[in-house]
Formats: structure tokens, C-alpha cells, sequence
């Protein structure tokens, strides 16, 4: 988890790694982090993670069954985005 968030951050290194310029489309779609949800109240995210997590909130998928802020992270549900 924490390497996808920091691969999105140092995208270079991997594009230096690879040879080609990657493709970070769909992780400007707030919604494909909806996974964050129940990994951080799983497992101890790291204070930016978790910052980077409510500026993206809420989550709501139904591939992940529904409103996932309000089951996961209720206090800091906030307005009626997602999909």
C-alpha cells in the first residue's frame, strides 16, 4: 500500500527503472483508493496516508460494497461524493 502511494509520488525512478513513461491515469481518480478504507482500519497507516485518504474521501463503491467511509472512517464522512 504504502509503495503504490509512493510510486505515485516518485514516479520517475520507476520510469528510469522501465524504460517508458508510466501510465498514472487512473490514480488521479480518488475512487480507485477506495481500498484505503478497510486496509487503514486493519492495519496502521502512516499520518500523510491517512491525510492523503481524507482529502480524497468519502468512498463510495458498490464493487466494495457501498459507502465505505461511513462503515470504515464514519468521522470524517463527509458530502455526497463518489460513484
Amino acid at each position: 500500500m504504502i509503495a503504490c502511494l509512493q510510486a505515485w509520488k516518485t514516479r520517475i525512478e520507476f520510469e528510469e527503472k522501465n524504460g517508458k513513461e508510466q501510465d498514472m491515469t487512473d490514480l488521479k481518480v480518488d475512487s480507485k483508493f477506495a481500498w484505503l478504507e478497510p486496509f487503514c482500519s486493519l492495519y496502521t497507516c502512516t499520518p500523510d496516508v491517512l491525510a492523503q485518504k481524507h482529502k480524497m474521501q468519502p468512498f463510495k463503491t458498490f464493487r466494495l460494497g457501498g459507502d465505505l467511509t461511513k462503515v470504515y472512517d464514519p468521522a470524517n464522512e463527509k458530502g455526497k461524493k463518489g460513484s
